[in-house]
C-alpha cells in the first residue's frame, strides 16, 4: 500500500504583553516525521527488500506571528520526507523485520522583527516492523505483528518574545497492526491494514526565562490513533519475459484515521521575564478528528524484482480533519 500518514504532536500557543505578541506553531517532532504508518509501502505478506520512499505534504504545518497592532502573518509549512527502510524474512518465511528511517527537511520559521521563532530538525523516528505470516493460501495471506516507534528523532523548539519553549521526543509508540492480501483473478488484487498507534509515555515540555532554564511545564500525551486503510489494485499487463517494464498496474486506496481519546492540553505561566506576561497552552484544537485521504497511483514492475511506484494523495474532509491539503509520493523498492 501507499498510505497517507502524516502528523502527530500538538500545537503551541504562547503569547507575551510586553511586548504584545503571540506565536501559534504546529509543533513538528522528529522533523514533522512523526507517525508509524504500517501500511505505508507495505504488504500484508513477508518479504526480503530495501526501498526508498519520497514523501511531499503540501500545506502540512502552519506558524502564526500576531504582533499588535499589526495584522497576523502565517506561514504554511510543506514538508519533504524521505525515508530508508529493510525489510528480512526468517522462520522459514513466516517471519520477518522491517527497519525505516525517515529524514526531512530544514523546518525552521523566524520572525525578521526577532519576536518568534521555531525550528525542528531533520531526523525522524528510527521504526521496527515485526510482521508474522498468519494464514496463507494460493488467493490470501493474513498477517499481523507489532511496530516499535523509538524517539531518535529531533525536538522541537519555539521562541516568544524572551521565552524559549522545548518540546522534547520522548515518547516510544507501540503499533499492533492486523493486514490482509486477497486476489481473486490473475489481474485483480486487494489489500488491507488496521492499525492502533498508542503512546508509551508523554513528551517532556520545559522553558527557559528570565529567571531560570529548563522549567518544566509538565509532559504532552499524544492521542492514540486509529488507522484503517483499504486499497485495490488492477494489472493492465504483465510480461516477465519484457525487457525492462515487465508489468504495470494502476491502484486506489482509501484511508482512514481517527482519534480514540480526548487531546492532552499543557498551560503554563512563566515567571520573571522582565515585565512581560507570559503564557504558554499546547493541545490539539480540533480534539477529535476522523480524516479520509484517496490515494490514486501507478505501480510498475522492473525486471521482476524492481519496483517504482508514484501516487497521489488528496484528502477528503474539512481542514479540521486533515494533516495535509494534499501529498505526492515516489517509491523504489528492491526485492532480493
Amino acid at each position: 500500500m501507499f498510505g497517507d500518514s502524516f502528523a502527530r504532536g500538538g500545537v503551541l500557543t504562547a503569547s507575551n504583553t510586553v511586548p504584545e505578541v503571540t506565536n501559534t506553531t504546529d509543533v513538528l517532532l522528529a522533523g514533522g516525521s512523526r507517525g508509524l504508518k504500517v501500511a505505508e509501502h507495505n504488504k500484508a505478506i513477508p518479504m526480503n527488500r530495501t526501498y526508498l520512499a519520497y514523501n511531499h505534504f503540501h500545506n502540512a504545518a502552519a506558524s502564526s506571528i500576531d504582533v499588535t497592532p499589526l495584522a497576523p502573518v502565517t506561514d504554511n509549512l510543506s514538508i519533504d520526507r524521505w525515508t530508508l527502510g529493510l525489510e528480512s524474512r526468517f522462520g522459514e518465511g513466516l517471519w520477518s523485520l522491517e527497519v525505516q528511517m525517515p529524514f526531512t527537511g530544514d523546518l525552521d520559521v523566524v520572525d525578521p522583527g526577532g519576536l518568534a521563532e521555531s525550528h525542528s530538525g531533520q531526523i525522524g523516528n528510527l521504526s521496527a516492523i515485526l510482521k508474522r505470516l498468519v494464514y496463507y493460501d494460493e488467493c490470501t495471506s493474513v498477517v499481523m505483528g507489532l511496530g516499535v516507534e523509538a524517539p531518535t528523532g529531533s525536538d522541537f523548539i519555539s521562541r516568544t518574545a524572551d521565552v524559549s519553549y522545548l518540546v522534547s521526543n520522548d515518547a516510544v509508540h507501540l503499533h499492533p497492526y492486523l493486514g490482509v492480501l486477497h486476489s481473486p483473478s490473475d489481474c485483480l488484487f486487494f489489500h488491507g491494514f488496521i492499525q492502533v498507534d498508542v503512546a508509551t509515555h508523554g513528551n517532556l515540555v520545559t522553558f527557559d526565562d528570565f529567571i531560570a532554564s529548563g522549567n518544566i511545564a509538565g509532559r504532552f500525551n499524544d492521542q492514540t490513533l486509529l488507522y484503517a486503510d483499504l486499497g485495490g489494485g488492477y494489472w493492465l499487463w504483465r510480461d516477465p519475459c519484457a525487457g525492462c517494464v515487465t508489468g504495470l498496474a494502476v491502484l486506489a486506496e482509501v484511508h482512514y484515521t481517527t482519534t480514540l481519546n480526548d487531546t492532552d492540553t499543557l498551560f503554563a505561566t512563566p515567571v520573571g521575564t522582565g515585565g512581560g506576561g507570559h503564557v504558554m497552552n499546547l493541545t490539539s484544537p480540533a480534539n477529535r478528528v476522523d480524516v479520509v485521504n484517496l490515494t490514486a497511483a501507478i505501480h510498475a514492475e522492473l525486471a521482476q524484482y524492481s519496483s517504482l511506484r508514484v501516487g497521489g494523495v488528496v484528502p477528503l474532509r474539512d481542514p479540521d480533519d486533515r494533516f495535509f491539503d494534499a501529498e505526492v509520493t515516489v517509491q523504489f523498492i528492491q526485492r532480493f
